[in-house]
């Protein structure tokens, strides 16, 4: 059998086999501080960044705005949050159902499978409330007298001038047509969602990316626009939407527009999908059509039709190359693609439950105006493809107390199979053992997949082995995952290996002011090396170490060493560090409250890239890659005008030391240095909040 590894990889990862992993647990619960360390605690920067992972953040803070009341809570309702396996959902509604409802969110102490953290992430997103009562049936009246309202706008303005925006003569706009920016360089978005005890749900939102015109024939003048109604807990009805859907099913080998965790998260190894439809305001991930799943005792039935369009690079015969995800349409040839392909998608799901025990299955077709062109594995095998693709699949799982089976086998219309099993044990009371297993055909193709995976749902054979549990103040969490590659991908022209593996070591006694975790990540993966004519490894660490510790005053100092090392033959040794000091006033002082933050970083390239979570505008994505040599540095202020609305203001400035411009082609400055100004305003709009 092929050697594949080094002595000294395969020392590392068995070392990272037996790595200790601990959330910091020092926190207010339900707070808006706390709920914002939880996010920058789930999302591993790795794994999380860009727009697929900045849709997921938007949806939980979207149930953090809008908690639902933990005594009626549903199934699909608690299956919605990443952290509650399928076991603790069925303790808390046993719980309920034996004792009644629970007076305050202090008695999910008495639900034994719930651990500390996750009763403090749970505070996050749930209330005790009045419980299940007799309905009178939807009043506009009263939807409209005692519904939630929340209203978010962000604008974000450079105090630098990139080359897009620069004044281009029209002789050489005639010969370069995409060297400018159609619109200006404010980036604007515009966000309302408004909810009556989670029964109705409407949403509505506008973005401008900096670049993009202010459309006059698009509604709100933006160049996305956004909305979605729902209806929830009606009847038979589950939820009833219309406008832009998340749909996600299964393991998720056929259709997952909705959560995605990465291998790095504990929740990668959840015994349980993330199911059903929800809506979306997102800019990627959604489709526009109507959906609704109905429940008749233990069965349940979703369907979901949809026309969306979708921006394509088309070839000279009008097929499709590609699907752009990006969102930009800020040059002519951006502008060109603009929804030039339609999408016609129609799907079924239907799910038994009972007794621990879920069987259900999938049925997508995905139709487009166009056919596609030959194109590598994401779409599937060669050959060129018609207009129309199907999937079908199988999922299941099975959970008891000890241990819990799942997975699914689903088929595409070139009767291409993917499948993915996972064992999960119970290690003592808080930990678990999880083994998976997944086998994805060179010509699988589903274009709306999303599961555990090193590259798309195509082309792989992959062993993931994680594990996670506590030892007094202690968790712990790591995972090796090795995979397969039995046909030519992006980087590698012949089949290849990769290996990838973390541990995660944090301390953090409960009612300490202090808490320290360390990080260590090493990826191992083949591709074409030209030293050796044929592959070789791309060996790249990555390790955090942070402290964080507490003032009584309610002052937050965060401590935060990165460092990065990278190896290919090609390119040789390179490395990078960054230093990162953030000092944040977490409660308000006279109605203020702020942060201030500076990073120190040095790499030798972009492989050695390093991606810090900054403190940024409240439920904004702030997750920063840095590379190069300089020095980055931020101020937050926020004000809290009443107990509805609040201001944030941010002033953000990179320093550059080993250059005289920043980026290339439309996006470079003619600067060493560039700063920013972001602000935002948020309003609650209720009357009779119960939490």
């Amino acid at each position: 059998m092929k050697h594949i590894f080094s002595a000294r990889t395969c020392i590392v990862f068995l070392f990272i086999a037996s790595g200790i992993y601990v959330y910091p647990q020092n926190y207010t619960a339900g707070s808006d501080a706390g709920f914002e360390h939880f996010l920058s605690t789930l999302f591993q920067e790795e794994d999380f960044s860009g727009e697929k992972y900045a849709d997921m953040y938007d949806m939980l803070v979207e149930m953090h705005d809008n908690p639902i009341d933990i005594n009626s809570a549903t199934v699909s309702q608690l299956s919605s949050l990443p952290f509650l396996s399928s076991q603790q959902i069925e303790d808390i509604q046993a719980y309920i159902y034996i004792y009644g409802n629970m007076k305050s969110l202090g008695e999910l102490m008495m639900v034994g499978s719930l651990d500390y953290d996750t009763r403090r992430y749970l505070s996050y997103f749930v209330y005790a409330g009045e419980g299940k009562k007799e309905k009178d049936g939807l009043s506009l009246r009263d939807v409209a007298k005692y519904g939630r309202g929340l209203l978010l706008t962000r604008t974000e303005i450079p105090l630098y001038q990139r080359s897009g925006y620069a004044y281009h003569s029209p002789e050489e706009l005639l010969r370069y047509p995409n060297r400018a920016y159609a619109g200006d360089a404010i980036k604007n978005n515009v966000k309302y969602t408004f909810s009556w005890h989670n029964i109705v749900r409407i949403g509505l939102s506008a973005d401008k990316d900096p670049g993009e015109m202010w459309f006059q024939r698009q509604p709100l003048w933006m160049d996305f626009v956004s909305a979605y109604i729902s209806l929830s807990d009606i009847g038979r009805i589950e939820n009833l939407l219309i406008g832009n859907i998340r749909a996600s099913f299964g393991q998720g080998l056929i259709v997952n527009d909705g959560f995605g965790m990465g291998k790095s998260t504990v929740y990668a190894s959840i015994d349980r999908p993330m199911s059903g439809l929800r809506s979306s305001l997102s800019k990627s991930g959604y489709v526009t059509g109507a959906g609704s799943t109905l429940r008749f005792g233990h069965l349940s039935v979703s369907a979901l039709v949809s026309y969306t369009g979708r921006d394509a690079t088309l070839n000279e015969s009008g097929q499709i190359t590609s699907i752009v995800e990006d969102g930009y349409h800020r040059t002519a040839s951006e502008l060109s693609k603009r929804h030039n392909t339609k999408e016609l998608l129609s799907l079924l799901h239907l799910n038994w439950h009972g007794n621990g025990i879920d069987v259900g299955s999938t049925f997508l077709s995905d139709n487009f105006d166009r056919e596609f062109e030959k194109i590598p594995c994401r779409y599937g095998a060669d050959g060129i493809f018609t207009s129309m693709m199907w999937n079908a699949g199988l999922d299941y799982s099975v959970r008891r107390t000890k241990f819990s089976i799942y997975g699914e086998t689903a088929l595409c219309d070139n009767l291409s199979i993917a499948s993915i099993n996972t064992f999960r044990l119970r290690l003592g009371r808080s930990g678990w053992l999880s083994l998976s297993y997944r086998e994805y055909g060179s010509g699988y193709r589903a274009l709306h997949s999303n599961s555990l995976a090193e590259n798309d749902v195509s082309n792989e054979r992959g062993l993931y082995l994680s594990s996670d549990f506590h030892i007094g103040d202690i968790e712990i969490y790591v995972y090796s995952d090795f995979a397969y590659f039995s046909a030519p991908t992006g980087k590698a022209s012949l089949p290849s290996y990769c290996m990838d593996s973390q541990m995660m070591l944090t301390y953090a006694p409960r009612n300490a002011a202090d808490a320290l975790d360390f990080r260590y990540r090493l990826k191992a993966k083949e591709q074409d090396c030209k030293s050796y004519g044929g592959l070789s490894y791309k060996d790249t660490g990555r390790a955090r170490l942070r402290w964080t510790h507490t003032f009584m005053s309610g002052i937050e100092l965060k401590s935060q060493l990165n460092a990065v090392h990278c190896y290919f033959p090609d390119t040789g040794f390179s490395k990078g560090f960054a230093i990162m000091e953030a000092l944040s006033l977490k409660q308000d002082i006279h109605c203020l409250s702020g942060s201030v933050s500076l990073c120190y970083f040095d790499t030798d390239n972009y492989d050695t890239s390093i991606s810090v979570y900054e403190n940024g505008l409240q439920n904004a994505y702030n997750f920063l890659t840095l590379y190069g040599h300089g020095l980055r540095g931020s101020v937050v202020l926020r004000c809290r005008i009443s107990a509805k609305a609040s201001l944030m203001a941010k002033f953000g400035s990179t320093l550059y030391f080993d250059r005289e411009s920043i980026g290339s082609s439309q996006q470079e400055i003619d600067s060493f240095h560039k700063e920013d100004i972001s602000l935002q305003l948020r309003m609650k709009f209720q009357k009779n909040r119960r939490r």
